[in-house]
């Protein structure tokens, strides 16, 4: 495939009769796409290439979150099982606030309330797949994979507020609530 992808973009070919040219020179400039360094990286990548391999089947590895039955286009969203590409352009953003002149202690601040809000953002979407279609009627469509609010230990004590007035536990407002875990002691950013 990688063969392929070259021949479809380059220009020359040294032997035409094998695996002819397919691709255009720029119309303004005449110059090529490909550099005289891409059929070294080309064949680079075809030696390296049949080392790779992921031990998971391609079905595995994404959920498909149905869409909602308010929704008017009905496409499926896939989402990767696998945090490493979502987890990396999150943390490209964190390097906006690396050197601004900020004090230390709010650059912390935004950072652990974006990393805390992207995290329950993310955990809000993995919760569609649990979700029966008799609740998901209920939102809008384009408000869905919005959390409703990020604060969830406020939801938690509106919640017992509720049971101190006697509401019983199977009514509660607010469903689905994560606790905050125990500090383990671990440190981020400039405390670290």
């Amino acid at each position: 495939m990688l063969d392929d992808w070259f021949d479809r973009f380059k220009c020359s070919s040294s032997s035409d009769a094998s695996r002819p040219a397919r691709g255009r020179c720029d119309p303004v400039t005449g110059e090529t796409l490909f550099s005289s360094d891409t059929k070294a990286a080309v064949q680079n990548c075809k030696e390296k290439a049949s080392f790779m391999q992921d031990p998971l089947p391609l079905e595995q590895m994404y959920d498909v979150i149905l869409p909602s039955p308010n929704s008017p286009h009905q496409l499926k969203e896939h989402m990767s099982r696998r945090g490493e590409s979502c987890l990396e352009s999150f943390h490209l953003m964190l390097a906006h606030f690396g050197d601004c002149g900020m004090r230390a202690s709010l650059a912390d601040n935004l950072n652990l309330t974006g990393t805390a809000r992207y995290n329950l953002s993310m955990r809000h979407r993995r919760r569609l797949l649990t979700l029966e279609n008799s609740e998901r009627k209920k939102m809008p469509a384009a408000c869905e994979s919005i959390p409703s609010c990020f604060n969830q230990s406020e939801l938690a004590h509106m919640n017992q507020i509720a049971i101190d007035t006697g509401t019983p536990t199977t009514n509660l407002p607010f469903k689905n609530l994560e606790m905050l875990q125990p500090d383990t002691g671990e440190r981020f950013f400039s405390e670290c």
